[in-house]
């Protein structure tokens, strides 16, 4: 991602694989496979019905309280978030 190249590239994978010391072959023979896209098509499906469309995002969440924002909001955005977690952790700690 960081090099502009395309995700999808199964010749960079196997090469990115190769360069943290894995095996680029064995990475080819899996990514030709099935296998994990049961894992990747939930996973997937799952982040979809939470509306996550994108990345980078982050999932903010504690007892009572979740929170889906996008990386491209701006700072604003986190700030809004994160007060509302502190205040609905003080307030969930007063009961």
């Amino acid at each position: 991602f960081e090099r502009g190249q395309p995700l999808a590239d199964r010749d960079m994978l196997c090469a990115c694989a190769a360069e943290v010391g894995l095996d680029a072959s064995a990475a080819k023979t899996y990514l030709q496979s099935q296998n994990g896209y049961a894992e990747v098509d939930k996973s997937v499906q799952q982040n979809l019905r939470m509306g996550i469309h994108s990345i980078p995002v982050f999932i903010f969440r504690s007892a009572s309280y979740e929170q889906v924002v996008h990386g491209s909001a701006d700072v604003e955005r986190f700030s809004e978030v994160l007060k509302a977690m502190l205040a609905d952790a003080s307030a969930s700690h007063k009961d």
